[in-house]
């Protein structure tokens, strides 16, 4: 799938085909395979991953099992820094 990619992190993809792709993603792990999804969308791949590491300034800030980091929008908080973010000990936490 990576010798020849024809979709950059740059092209903007339809929501439809965003769908149809994180579905395809998780059809391949199903069948036995390691998927790495590099994606800012934390909803996105929190409904398809198996585990998750959200990486801050080049270090990861948080790994596990999506239920076990919280709902995808506090995660992204975290990472963003902004207000109702999850705890530094990566507790969950409820806005």
């Amino acid at each position: 799938m990576t010798a020849r990619p024809r979709i950059t992190p740059h092209a903007p993809l339809a929501p439809a085909i965003c769908k149809a792709l994180f579905q395809t993603l998780r059809r391949i792990a199903d069948d036995g395979a390691a998927v790495l999804i590099a994606d800012q969308n934390a909803k996105r791949v929190f409904a398809v991953a198996d585990e998750v590491c959200v990486m801050r300034l080049g270090a990861i800030a948080a790994s596990g099992a999506p239920d076990s980091l919280g709902a995808p929008h506090l995660v992204a908080e975290h990472y963003f820094r902004t207000e109702g973010a999850v705890t530094e000990s990566h507790e969950k936490r409820e806005i």
